[in-house]
């Protein structure tokens, strides 16, 4: 072979060579780039999953966080409600999904109406409507018949009343029917009954198995032996606070204690009071349905809360039992201001003062 030729030769080899080489390296880069790529689609699959999970756990937490805040609010539950005069209200067997709408217009046609101050919740079970606090049980009305009124504290009262309409009685001489009432110095069972039922207070298991106690009139009926005042079926009867703590100590095991200090003023005690999350039954003066800041008939009620104005002034809601209406009407709740109070109930009594709560 001529040398020309074997360089021919060689050089066709090598170039087979280094173009052999260059396709395996091509081979090698182009695999090394699928792999980086489907390593990086992973990574970036794995970050998105990550996120995606984080996203979804904050979400979570978030959420938790909002139904735990919503428990403490549903918790603390009670809000105090104007709500519009002659506004129709129904029981919940009213409301029951079962009843088909002729039902349901009788029922609204024979419901009775309500107006002024009550407390309640959102109803968990109708929506749209308002569960109120009403005698000692609940009734429900619209919600878009309803305002809620600011306070610092209020706790759930329903309102009664002392006086026991008991039926009529035929007067021979006249051919008339002469209403019968019972009850009239009733306002210190009165406001037991509200308070014990307000709390949830059991009978004491003694008097439970002696005199079972399922309504106000058996209470009032029960009281009548502990009236160191007089009958309370007469306007001048009635009991003292110390007779009061011991109807609540046989009936519902409640230890009631007079927080009465002459050091201080009654609205700083009762405004402590509420403040622990009590109500307060207070002796005041009262005349004609109200509160007043002179001598005048001795009479108790129950406080359930209290607001305060922009200037720093108090203003106390109560339940005043004192009515003359059908007794199987609640009635509002009312309020007072912190100087009526304080005036009406310093004011000296035939017993000692009295603001009584539970210790």
């Amino acid at each position: 072979m001529k040398s020309s030729n074997l360089k021919i030769i060689l050089l066709a080899i090598l170039s087979s060579v280094v173009a052999f080489c260059i396709v395996l390296m091509l081979i090698y880069l182009l695999a090394t780039a699928s792999n980086n790529t489907k390593k990086n689609n992973a990574n970036a699959a794995v970050q998105s999953q990550t996120s995606t999970s984080g996203a979804q756990n904050q979400q979570s937490d978030n959420t938790k966080k909002s139904t735990e805040a919503n428990a403490q609010v549903s918790a603390e539950g009670c809000t105090l409600y104007y709500v519009n005069q002659d506004t129709d209200f129904f029981t919940a067997d009213m409301l029951r999904d079962d009843h088909d709408a002729a039902e349901k217009e009788a029922a609204e046609m024979e419901s009775n109406t309500i107006g002024g101050l009550y407390t309640g919740t959102e109803s968990a079970t109708y929506a749209g409507y308002i569960e109120l606090n009403y005698l000692d049980g609940t009734v429900l009305v619209p919600s878009t018949d309803v305002m809620p009124v600011s306070s610092n504290v209020i706790l759930p009262l329903g309102s009664i009343s002392q006086i026991i309409q008991t039926g009529a009685e035929y007067d021979y001489e006249t051919g008339d029917e002469m209403p019968q009432f019972t009850g009239y110095s009733g306002c210190g069972p009165a406001c037991l009954y509200m308070l014990a039922t307000s709390i949830g207070a059991e009978l004491n298991p003694t008097t439970a198995a002696e005199s079972p106690i399922t309504s106000y009139e058996e209470l009032l009926d029960y009281a009548s032996a502990y009236a160191d005042q007089g009958d309370m079926s007469t306007d001048d009867g009635g009991m003292t606070s110390g007779s009061l703590c011991a109807l609540a100590r046989d009936v519902y095991a409640l230890n009631l204690v007079n927080k009465y200090d002459a050091e201080q003023s009654p609205s700083a005690v009762v405004k402590s009071i509420l403040d622990e999350g009590k109500q307060a039954i207070v002796l005041v003066n009262h005349e004609n349905g109200r509160v007043v800041d002179k001598n005048a008939n001795e009479h108790f009620f129950l406080v359930t809360g209290y607001s305060t104005a922009a200037d720093g002034t108090l203003r106390f809601v109560y339940a005043n039992s004192y009515y003359y209406g059908d007794y199987s009407v609640g009635e509002p709740l009312m309020t007072l201001s912190a100087d009526m109070l304080d005036s009406s109930a310093s004011l000296e009594f035939s017993e000692p003062n009295a603001i009584l709560c539970v210790e």
